[in-house]
């Protein structure tokens, strides 16, 4: 919860909306898609945890979750909102907290 992925998950319609993406069928799909990235990046994260260890996955999540707040914060800053930019960061962030936290 340090880390903010309930304000991130909570949030995910209106950051979608603020980037641009204003129908509500395409932020539907849009979701899906980052749940099931989620997912995804969770069964994998459990067979990197057998072969790897927690630690390194830990430090990985951290790396990538900052990297991934900046692609989104860098979407934002302009004079428009990059859809591409907000989608690829939270994707990023949602795969990366589930690597190690």
């Amino acid at each position: 919860q340090a880390v903010g992925i309930d304000a991130i998950i909570y949030f995910l319609v209106f950051i979608l909306k603020q980037s641009g993406i204003n129908s509500r069928i395409t932020q539907m799909w849009i979701l899906v898609g980052l749940g099931l990235i989620k997912l995804g990046v969770i069964f994998l994260a459990g067979r990197l945890l057998d072969r790897t260890g927690r630690r390194p996955l830990v430090f990985i999540s951290l790396v990538g979750m900052s990297v991934s707040f900046f692609i989104v914060a860098m979407s934002f800053i302009g004079a428009v909102a990059s859809e591409v930019g907000a989608i690829v960061g939270l994707g990023l962030y949602l795969a990366f907290f589930s690597i190690g936290m």
